[in-house]
């Protein structure tokens, strides 16, 4: 899926916005995924929530927990900041 949209972000600016791509629905496919919420101070915050993949899910949880550590680095707040993950 990531290969897709950097194509597509790709096609977009060579052709300057016009370019397009055409698709078809083929099917749904069961997968095994679970919510990865995100705790800031033992407060689930909907907004940093998402669906992914199980095998993937501690991976994408640390990376987002790293992000938000390091832009709250030097502010004047003590964040503490938890992953919870819960089946779909």
């Amino acid at each position: 899926m990531k290969w897709c949209l950097i194509f597509l972000i790709d096609l977009k600016s060579v052709s300057r916005g016009y370019a397009s791509m055409d698709y078809e629905f083929l099917e749904f496919r069961a997968a095994d995924l679970i919510k990865l919420d995100i705790m800031v101070n033992g407060d689930r915050v909907d907004a940093l929530s998402l669906i992914v993949h199980r095998s993937n899910s501690i991976s994408k949880g640390r990376e987002l927990a790293s992000k938000m550590r390091s832009l709250y680095q030097g502010k004047c707040l003590m964040l503490l900041f938890n992953l919870q993950l819960e089946q779909i």
